[in-house]
């Protein structure tokens, strides 16, 4: 297989790049598998707050 725009690569770099994303679902599996082991180690709490407050940052004093 050759990619047309880069002569001499050995595969479609757009084709592996399309093939390497990972889906909506896939994401919210590891969202919720990520949120789970901040559960366990406890520390959901102080990432939620943290997160939250970014949110803040963003919203009201850099936009």
């Amino acid at each position: 297989m050759q990619d047309l725009a880069t002569p001499g690569y050995p595969y479609p770099l757009k084709a592996v790049h399309l093939e390497s994303r990972i889906t909506d679902s896939e994401l919210e599996i590891d969202r919720a598998m990520f949120l789970e082991i901040l559960k366990e180690e406890g520390l959901y709490e102080e990432f939620i707050s943290d997160l939250h407050g970014a949110d803040f940052k963003e919203r009201h004093l850099w936009s």
